[in-house]
């Protein structure tokens, strides 16, 4: 003789199954901030290296990347096998989103060498939050109607890139800080396309793909590189302590960007994955100990307390 539920019990299972669904749904925030965070910082350790690398050390801009990409791969590579993910990480080879990821990645990362090249950090810095309102929108168009939420929102990324465009014309910015926020736009305007899902294809799935995009982007590097043999032979003679550090940070961040877009939750990805150029900023001045003139500090403030302000409302909104 089957029991009989009581009523309460029936009325309460509603509530349950919302309570656990926003428990999860909390989880995955944090689990998408911790990665983006650790990615953010590590991001910022790969800027001051690259500074440190292209603007003090002159090293050409092909052979940092190929280093930046090539030892990264091989570390990743190695991970792969020691965690049985090998055999997945070569079958996200022959993805074409694999490529097509990594090629977007590529692009963004040889714009910021050639922009690191020639200017300091700070200046790269504005030039990279140009992008926000555009990404603002790729992000938050099909997802959310124009509510008061993302109206917010919106306006926030719409103050920032309006400062720095007002900044670059008037510093008659070079061609180089322009092509920068291109890129990005580009990057976050394909990237949800590509990346794949973690909840519905999984973390093996996810970590091969990253691992994929890494030796895809060694790839494009070696090809770049292998145009002179003598220029080869010259990279290969650059190899230091430092490169192997960047390798490393080179991986964490590949990785955790992977896996914080693989979760439904890019605006939010997004928001903290833009706070490299804060990040990239304090630890440039710890180091490099630079000296801002009066007008870029001005606009770093502005830029860098609309981004956090951005960040937090994305939050906890």
């Amino acid at each position: 003789m089957g029991v009989t539920p009581r009523r309460s019990d029936l009325s309460s299972a509603p509530q349950k199954l919302s309570f656990r669904l926003k428990l999860m749904m909390t989880d995955q925030v944090l689990y998408v901030v911790i990665l983006a965070l650790a990615s953010c910082i590590a991001r910022s350790g790969l800027n001051i290296i690259d500074r440190q690398s292209l603007g003090i050390r002159k090293i050409p801009v092909h052979d940092v990347m190929l280093f930046n990409t090539l030892m990264p791969s091989i570390i990743a590579l190695l991970a792969a096998f020691c965690a049985g993910m090998l055999q997945m990480a070569l079958l996200q080879l022959c993805d074409w989103r694999s490529f097509a990821f990594s090629a977007t990645v590529q692009l963004v990362a040889y714009s910021f060498s050639y922009a690191l090249r020639g200017h300091n950090i700070e200046d790269v810095v504005v030039s990279t939050k140009l992008p926000e309102v555009f990404t603002t929108l790729a992000y938050l168009l099909p997802i959310y109607s124009i509510a008061t939420g993302s109206a917010i929102d919106i306006a926030l990324s719409g103050m920032i890139s309006a400062a720095c465009v007002v900044f670059l014309v008037s510093s008659r910015a070079t061609q180089a800080l322009w092509i920068v926020p291109l890129c990005l736009i580009l990057q976050a305007s394909v990237s949800p396309f590509l990346s794949p899902s973690i909840l519905d294809e999984g973390l093996e799935h996810s970590l091969s793909f990253a691992v994929a995009t890494l030796c895809w982007r060694s790839v494009l590097s070696i090809a770049v590189s292998l145009r002179s043999s003598s220029s080869f032979r010259k990279s290969v003679s650059r190899i230091d302590a430092v490169l192997f550090l960047r390798a490393l940070l080179a991986v964490i961040t590949q990785v955790c960007l992977v896996l914080s877009l693989s979760f439904n939750y890019p605006a939010i990805a997004w928001s903290i994955l833009n706070l490299t150029g804060a990040f990239s900023v304090v630890l440039s001045r710890m180091i490099f100990k630079s000296r801002l003139t009066g007008k870029l500090a001005m606009y770093l403030g502005i830029v860098i307390g609309l981004t956090v302000a951005r960040s937090l409302y994305a939050l906890f909104r």
